[in-house]
């Protein structure tokens, strides 16, 4: 009886990780190194941060000399545990306008993609190669 209750408790504590891992509930840290501009399919190098959390959406650049803080009005999709594939999508909006930021693991690779004002000339369509995530605790 001892063994049982015991296996059930080490259990529990083995699977709690698993769920504070949930990109919808957690602030995550996402660093980029680079990133691809759609339309002209161009690459380059770009030191850029992103950090989610349950409501927004910051993009960092430059060193944080450059911040836009983004509005989450919807999750579509769920990803229960970052570190398995998987993805999920938030519609955004900053100053009124809309985008969208996805985020999806596939085969061990995230990438983030950031649209934003999509139907205008001179809207934002950027795929970012994610090479590390940090929890940050609140």
């Amino acid at each position: 009886m001892i063994a049982k209750i015991t296996f059930s408790v080490l259990s529990m504590c083995i699977a709690l990780p698993v769920f504070a891992q949930d990109i919808t509930q957690q602030k995550i840290q996402w660093t980029a190194t680079s990133v691809t501009e759609v339309k002209s399919n161009t690459t380059e190098s770009n030191a850029s941060q992103f950090v989610t959390s349950p409501d927004q959406i910051k993009w960092i650049q430059k060193d944080g000399q450059r911040v836009y803080t983004f509005s989450i009005s919807q999750k579509v999709g769920t990803w229960p545990n970052v570190n398995q594939d998987g993805s999920i999508t938030f519609q955004v909006s900053l100053n009124n306008k809309p985008g969208s930021v996805r985020i999806e693991k596939k085969a061990g690779v995230i990438t983030l993609t950031l649209i934003y004002r999509p139907d205008e000339a001179t809207g934002i369509h950027m795929k970012y190669q994610i090479s590390s995530f940090e929890i940050i605790n609140p």
